[in-house]
């Protein structure tokens, strides 16, 4: 599954929600895509997610970086859509 993790000062995580692999017993070599909506995401500017395995194994996603009402790459605090390759 997807834990989408949230920090104030992009050093110190928290859960901010998590989300089921939609893949067959875990594991796709097909596009999936997830959908989550933070509630109240203006206290965060940073966003990873912490993929965990079946076996356990934990691998993180860069760090994206929020800031102010539209960040450089179209993405909002409010509305993050993040692309994660495993």
């Amino acid at each position: 599954g997807f834990s989408i993790e949230a920090s104030v000062n992009g050093a110190e995580f928290q859960q901010a929600g998590h989300l089921n692999s939609q893949a067959l017993h875990g594991n796709s070599d097909q596009l999936l895509q997830y959908h989550f909506e933070l509630q109240d995401a203006s206290a965060y500017h940073y966003f990873r997610l912490k993929q965990t395995d079946a076996d356990g194994h934990i691998v993180y996603s860069e760090v994206i970086s929020v800031e102010n009402a539209v960040a450089d790459n179209g993405l909002t605090p409010s509305s993050i859509v993040a692309r994660y390759n495993s």
